[in-house]
C-alpha cells in the first residue's frame, strides 16, 4: 500500500492493524500529522492509543499497513 504524498505531512499511516497475541489493539486506524499541527489521541482505557503511538514511533511493527515519516517509509508490511 502506498500512502499519498501530502504536502507538509510529517507523519502518517493508513489502515493500521496491530494485535498483541490474539487480542486486536488496532483495526483500520489511520492518521496524518502535518507540519505545525498538534495531535491529541484521546479515548477510553484499552482503546489502542498507546498501540497507535507505538506504531507511529516505530516501537511496534504494525501488520498490513504502512507508516511514513517525512515521506519515508518507516514501518509496516
Amino acid at each position: 500500500m502506498n500512502l499519498p504524498v501530502v504536502r507538509g505531512c510529517l507523519a502518517g499511516a493508513r489502515t493500521i492493524d496491530k494485535s498483541f497475541g490474539r487480542a486486536p489493539a488496532l483495526r483500520g486506524a489511520s492518521v496524518a500529522v502535518g507540519q505545525g499541527e498538534i495531535l491529541a489521541v484521546m479515548g477510553p482505557g484499552e482503546s489502542g492509543k498507546s498501540a497507535l503511538l507505538g506504531c507511529l514511533a516505530g516501537i511496534f511493527r504494525p501488520g498490513n499497513s504502512e507508516v511514513r515519516s517525512a515521506g519515508r517509509r518507516c514501518g509496516g508490511t
